[in-house]
């Protein structure tokens, strides 16, 4: 089961050259037996990754086909190092903001909202319009506000990516763990660009960064701890839906970082818990709202439901039981 949540155009810097191949490791698929298969070595993107289209049903087809592109090649000038104009720093957040939005959990966690909001009687078009404000305007001219870095990897150890890459992170728990509405308040962004690159924006109430905007050059450091890469990769991990993906050669990386990983938390569902499709998962949640409304006092949720509720829940849970530790972030505050 492959949901497409990554672009072919951005997936494609993982796979240099023409052949557009990458390391695949999928966190759901096994065996008859039950064993988890094997990475894959070499996968194409054209397989791991999306049509061009992620963001269909927002935007029209040949808007949304022309900016992610504009998005895209805006990436490829930051991780060729050339220079960038005020036009490639909003493309970028932009594709950050995107790509947050856009993947599984949120696109879940929105169609969730609009069931609670209509179990409560509220207008579901009211809601729908402050999703659109908040994820085509808060976000995207947000994170032009937060302070940027561009880590580069001078390790033998390359950054890894996922069909979710952008990754929002905070230290505490926050109150509202997916959608709240776009405020600074200790927000840590990372966005793999390349196997030896990675974006990161940071708060600058609590880290000693500047905001970007309104500057075009994007500061960089220089990452030479393999534990700090490899503590990168984990978010990755935590943030994927169903895959994770790195350039050929880093399947086995890929492997040990997911067995790693679940070993890590009380039960392997924290890491391998989505493992049915977002339309499933969302059937199962809309029928538990149903239920907790119809008959509140009773245990009337279809078991299997019930089991996909906690299981995607718990994959939610894993990134806040987190702490990274990293020390080039740690040395900023």
């Amino acid at each position: 089961m492959n949901e497409h949540y990554v672009q072919e155009s951005y997936l494609r810097l993982f796979a240099p050259g023409e052949e557009g191949l990458v390391s695949r490791y999928s966190l759901v698929e096994q065996h008859g037996g039950g064993d988890y298969y094997d990475p894959i070595e070499r996968y194409p993107v054209k397989k791991a990754a999306s049509s061009e289209n992620y963001a269909e049903g927002l935007l029209e087809s040949d808007a949304t086909n022309r900016a992610e592109k504009a998005m895209v090649n805006s990436l490829r000038k930051l991780d060729s190092g050339e220079q960038l104009s005020d036009e490639d720093i909003a493309n970028i957040s932009q594709f950050v903001s995107f790509q947050r939005d856009r993947s599984p959990a949120a696109k879940i966690h929105h169609r969730m909202r609009g069931e609670l909001w209509k179990a409560a009687g509220k207008d579901v078009d009211d809601f729908w319009e402050s999703v659109m404000y908040i994820d085509g305007n808060d976000r995207y001219i947000g994170f032009q506000h937060m302070g940027w870095r561009i880590v580069e990897n001078s390790t033998d150890l390359p950054f890894f990516t996922s069909d979710v890459p952008v990754v929002v992170y905070r230290e505490e728990f926050p109150e509202d763990r997916e959608m709240d509405g776009f405020d600074f308040d200790g927000k840590e962004v990372y966005c793999p660009l390349s196997p030896d690159k990675l974006l990161v924006l940071l708060d600058p109430n609590t880290f000693q960064v500047g905001p970007q905007y309104p500057h075009t050059e994007i500061e960089s450091c220089e990452l030479s701890d393999r534990q700090e890469v490899w503590k990168l990769n984990m978010f990755q991990g935590l943030n994927a839906f169903q895959e994770v993906f790195g350039p050929i050669g880093a399947g086995e990386y890929l492997e040990k970082l997911i067995e790693g990983m679940c070993q890590c938390y009380p039960d392997e569902d924290y890491i391998r818990g989505n493992r049915w499709s977002t339309e499933r998962i969302y059937e199962a949640q809309k029928s538990g709202i149903r239920e907790a409304d119809e008959r509140p006092n009773q245990a009337t949720i279809p078991e299997e439901d019930w089991e996909i509720m906690l299981s995607h829940k718990k994959t939610t849970d894993a990134k806040w039981m987190f702490s990274h530790s990293l020390e080039f972030i740690d040395g900023l505050r």
